[in-house]
């Protein structure tokens, strides 16, 4: 799904030798999607015992079923499957605390040389398993060490650049972390505060919190924010952000808890509505799966709609599912969805084309 650019790294470099900046430029709340897509999936693998926490994709030609924390029989967080015939072609990463192994993650994915990295909260590393082929089981291990701090969600332009969100000791939402360096900060961009002189508190950065997707081409991510239908889309190059409300325009409703050093944080209650649970982005599309439940009510993890977005900010399409799902994939042509059921433990095939 991540493409490596020689071009979008020397812009990086001249971006990060030129300082970070940008400004937040909003749109007018509630907007409303244009088209709405009905799709009925059809069975493509049984996981029963193999159930994953997340989906992704490797070339169109390979689906992964990650999770983050094996239990049962499987000891391994990625299953490697044909993505056209169901058939399981390798697995990588072995649960466990040993050189190589992961023991939890909240971030992961797969580089364009086909390196799949977690980023293990528990080791403070980035775990690397970089495959020769996809049937061939022996690999390239590699750790690197991720020490500056806590980032909620993580995303790697290459092997030795990434991106992270969710450092609440940072003062800006997205920083630019060097892996070569113990993940030390290069730059910071989008501030919390309004701007860069009103830094935000411990509480108004909790109650923002969000998951962070990539664009293949790596010259811009989105935040999708977990409990305000807002969306805000990042410039990498420029640091601007674009900040995008959903149909009903919700701010986060969130409780007030003071945490271990003596400063508040957002906790979740019973009036705060979940909204995003996970994404997937294309060239041209973010894809997100949206909740809209309370948080303590059944099934608030689970979503049956999915947003679609360009990466201008514009409404596209809402995608409506059949059943309630968990994760889901789509193809980089934007023509195929495999969906989990959580429930009925099975991955689904559908056409968005």
């Amino acid at each position: 799904m991540y493409l490596k650019s020689p071009i979008i790294v020397f812009g990086l470099v001249i971006f990060l030798l030129t300082g970070c900046f940008g400004q937040q430029k909003n749109n007018h709340p509630k907007q409303s999607f244009p088209d709405q897509q009905n799709i009925t999936e059809s069975l493509f693998i049984d996981c029963a015992t193999n159930a994953p926490d997340y989906l992704d994709m490797y070339n169109d030609s390979v689906l992964m079923l990650v999770n983050s924390m094996p239990t049962g029989k499987s000891k391994y967080h990625f299953s490697l499957y044909d993505a056209a015939h169901g058939k399981l072609l390798s697995q990588r990463i072995e649960f466990g605390r040993k050189y190589g192994q992961a023991m939890g993650f909240l971030s992961s994915g797969v580089l364009s040389d086909g390196n799949i990295w977690a980023y293990d909260i528990n080791k403070k590393t980035v775990v690397f398993n970089k495959f020769k082929n996809i049937l061939d089981t022996s690999s390239v291990i590699l750790e690197k060490n991720l020490t500056s701090g806590f980032y909620r969600s993580l995303k790697l332009l290459d092997d030795s650049t990434a991106i992270g969100s969710g450092n609440f000791n940072s003062d800006n939402k997205i920083d630019f972390l060097n892996l070569s360096a113990d993940g030390k900060p290069e730059c910071g961009i989008v501030p919390y505060g309004h701007d860069a002189n009103t830094p935000a508190s411990n509480y108004d950065k909790s109650a923002m919190e969000n998951f962070l997707f990539i664009k293949p081409s790596h010259d811009r991510c989105v935040l999708a924010y977990r409990y305000t239908d807002k969306i805000e889309i990042v410039n990498l190059k420029t640091g601007e952000s674009r900040m995008v409300y959903g149909p009903d325009g919700f701010d986060p409703q969130m409780n007030k808890m003071t945490g271990p050093d003596g400063k508040e944080i957002a906790i979740c209650g019973n009036n705060t509505i979940v909204a995003f649970l996970t994404g997937m982005t294309t060239e041209n599309y973010i894809y997100l799966l949206f909740s809209g439940r309370k948080f303590f009510t059944e099934n608030f993890t689970y979503g049956n709609s999915i947003y679609v977005y360009s990466w201008d900010g514009n409404p596209v399409k809402k995608i409506n599912l059949s059943e309630d799902i968990q994760a889901f994939a789509v193809s980089s042509d934007d023509a195929s969805i495999y969906t989990y059921d959580a429930v009925k433990k099975q991955i689904r095939i559908g056409k968005l084309k």
